[in-house]
């Protein structure tokens, strides 16, 4: 197992700002629809879940590398999984994965319907994506 050493000064503020600035990005993935309490709940379990966007910026950090000529793309639901298989943990949101993205401000590209995104992958990366993936 694979573990990671939290910094002692990280806390559910340490992506609070990252969160407010993206109003649409609950704990389960984008959301589109009314502001109502199940959201307001869902945001505020997404501020509570900073240990885990905290593993999946621990794992882009490592594993995640883009240049000018980083062309392959790679679904978020993916690099989610290789991030739960990685520390062993199996049930990471995938709004944890979308708030530490948009905190490391990493290159993506948007799917047209909005609701999921592809990570730019240079092409070592990608190869080791690829045998991290078997």
């Amino acid at each position: 197992m694979n573990t990671i050493i939290y910094p002692k000064k990280i806390d559910s503020k340490f992506y609070e700002k990252t969160i407010q600035a993206n109003p649409n990005v609950v704990l389960d993935g984008f959301y589109y629809g009314p502001f109502d309490k199940a959201y307001e709940e869902s945001r505020v379990e997404l501020i509570n879940s900073y240990k885990l966007t905290y593993t999946c910026d621990y794992w882009l950090d490592g594993y995640y590398w883009h240049d000018n000529y980083s062309f392959f793309h790679v679904a978020d639901t993916n690099v989610l999984r290789l991030v739960e298989k990685k520390y062993e943990e199996f049930s990471i949101p995938l709004g944890c994965l979308i708030i530490a993205v948009k905190h490391r401000n990493e290159i993506h590209v948007m799917s047209p319907d909005g609701m999921g995104f592809d990570l730019l992958f240079n092409k070592k990366a990608f190869h080791q994506y690829l045998e991290l993936n078997k």
